[in-house]
């Protein structure tokens, strides 16, 4: 038998140099490609390209690209995120670019792994394009990949496998709002296809938010249907942006499953993916109007002390006049200056007349000033001063409606505030009407809507207190992993650069403004000049008069038959008298 020896040898060297060749090649090809991609990432990004890589000590990606890791540490700023070593997001630069090396898992996806570092100790943004280097057959499991990126809303994702059989390696990447799946070749150009805006289509994926009313950025219709500055943005960002729809909802059980809150913020470590709106707003106290006054105090005392002692004066000094000069004063002073009367004037004696004169002048001005004061008090209730700072207030006996938890905040007017339990029982004892009684907290526009007039039929009006409690800014926040931040962030600073948000807020303003107008001017048109409660004082005065002359009529009776008891008393002794000849005789004037 004749043995050819070279045969065996050279097959066996043109296959060692054919591996050789097309490992070279498939190294070659990934490595161009991760490069082509952080050259893409760093055009597109502002900050500049910054990796973080996760790889495994057993990891076969020294051996299939060996020049791919130190590259990437030679050109980009990089984190490596091991098993020891966390990601402090506070003094890191967040990463535009992730390398996950998962070459090591053959047979499998390492969910839980991923996510206990990546989720725990996150070193990228959500925006960051992630490379995924799957070994073995693990993409043909690749379910639990995409499980895991759509459970954390990343949609910047490549999956690449790899095989020593092929002289490029395959690109996939796959869209969860249309379910549509996209193969690329490592080789393809240019590599901003394997990146595709996949939040440019939502296929009419549902984006929902939470919040409470609040004027004039988020009020709920008849239907629940949201309206305000809030959801026109959104529908501007989602419906024509995105092709998607919108819900509003204040239901706080689904507050923890929407996708965005508005103007609650949670405290996070990671991705606070927080909006704030660039308008000063607050909280301010709403109140109701003060209109208790006290008449009784008033009418009985109109003048100061001095006014009452010039009167007591005057009247003493006509009782002295009257009884050291019987022929100059025949008539009595007092009730000639308050009834008339005393005879011709011209007839009676100088001195008389001027006293009279100046009597007169003197009540003259008396009862017009009292008269005076009878009119301010009709109009007391239209020009009542009402507290109108937070030192006003807190002097003052209004009582304020306590959220839970919410008195730590205003230490000022803690004596203001009433307990959280004592403000359910008012709720729940006057209900709407508690706003009649209480002050409450409120935001700015809602405070605007809730002093408008009959928009609660409440019997006393409201007002506002210029001072706020606390200056405060509207935020949007979004779920921690919502892929959505990125582009409500660009999109809110477009809708203000360009003027759009400011006049959405003025025309809100002044349809506000226009209505609370409008409903001033029917309140003035329909309005009569007196209530009946505007004359209490006139009533108080009347009843107290006619109090005080019964009074007097029940005494002037009283006396007058103590005075007629006492004359028959007197009487029935002088008949005892007469009886006796002795007693006569005394009494007899002879």
């Amino acid at each position: 038998m004749k043995l050819i020896h070279n045969k065996p040898v050279a097959v066996y060297f043109q296959s060692l140099l054919l591996c050789n060749v097309l490992f070279s090649v498939t190294q070659s090809s990934l490595l161009e490609m991760v490069h082509a991609v952080a050259a893409y990432d760093n055009s597109t990004d502002t900050t500049g390209t910054s990796f973080c890589i996760f790889t495994t000590t057993n990891s076969s990606l020294d051996k299939i690209s060996p020049l791919l890791l130190p590259s990437l540490l030679q050109q980009y700023p990089t984190t490596f995120v091991t098993m020891n070593s966390y990601v402090d997001i506070e003094i890191r630069k967040l990463a535009t670019m992730v390398l996950l090396d998962l070459t090591a898992y053959h047979y499998e996806f390492p969910f839980k792994f991923i996510q206990q570092r990546l989720n725990h100790h996150p070193c990228y943004k959500k925006s960051a394009k992630f490379v995924i280097l799957m070994g073995g057959a693990s993409f043909d499991r690749k379910e639990m990949a995409l499980k895991y990126l759509h459970k954390f809303e990343i949609l910047n994702f490549v999956l690449i496998p790899f095989t020593n059989s092929s002289e490029s390696v395959s690109v996939y990447t796959w869209n969860q709002y249309t379910g549509q799946e996209h193969y690329f070749r490592s080789t393809d150009r240019s590599v901003h296809r394997f990146f595709p805006d996949k939040l440019r289509d939502l296929n009419g994926y549902r984006f929902t938010m939470y919040g409470v009313t609040n004027y004039p950025y988020l009020m709920y219709g008849s239907k629940g249907k949201g309206y305000g500055l809030v959801p026109n943005f959104v529908n501007i960002v989602i419906r024509k942006r995105c092709n998607g729809t919108t819900y509003h909802s204040d239901d706080t059980l689904l507050r923890n499953v929407m996708d965005a809150n508005f103007n609650l913020q949670d405290e996070r470590f990671s991705f606070k993916n927080t909006i704030y709106f660039r308008e000063e707003t607050g909280i301010y106290l709403v109140c109701p109007m003060r209109s208790v006054r006290d008449f009784l105090r008033h009418l009985l005392k109109p003048f100061s002390l001095g006014i009452w002692l010039i009167l007591g004066g005057l009247f003493a000094l006509c009782r002295v006049a009257e009884i050291l000069f019987p022929n100059i004063y025949r008539y009595d002073l007092i009730a000639v200056t308050f009834f008339g009367g005393g005879g011709v004037e011209y007839r009676q004696p100088f001195a008389f007349r001027i006293v009279t004169l100046t009597l007169a002048v003197l009540i003259f001005f008396l009862s017009e000033a009292y008269n005076t004061k009878i009119i301010s008090l009709m109009s007391f209730a239209k020009f009542t001063e009402q507290p109108q700072t937070l030192d006003e207030i807190q002097q003052s006996d209004l009582r304020i409606m306590s959220s839970r938890g919410g008195v730590d905040f205003f230490s000022q007017l803690k004596n203001n505030f009433l307990s959280y339990p004592a403000t359910l029982r008012a709720q729940k004892r006057y209900g709407q009407r508690v706003y009649e009684h209480y002050c409450a907290m409120m935001y700015k526009g809602n405070a605007w809507i809730a002093v408008s007039s009959e928009l609660l039929d409440l019997m006393k009006p409201l007002y506002m207190v210029p001072e706020p409690l606390m200056i405060d800014k509207m935020l949007i926040q979004l779920m921690q992993h919502s892929p959505f931040f990125d582009l409500f962030e660009r999109m809110f600073g477009l809708v203000n650069e360009c003027g759009l948000w400011a006049y959405m807020l003025n025309q809100s303003n002044m349809k506000l403004y226009s209505s609370m107008l409008n409903d001033s001017l029917k309140t003035m048109l329909q309005e009569v000049i007196f209530f009946f409660d505007d004359l209490s004082c006139v009533w108080i005065l009347i009843m107290v008069g006619w109090l005080f002359s019964t009074v007097c009529f029940v005494g002037e009776i009283a006396l007058e038959a103590w005075r007629e008891r006492r004359r028959r008393r007197v009487v029935k002794k002088f008949q005892i008298v007469r009886k006796y000849r002795l007693v006569r005789a005394w009494f007899n004037v002879k």
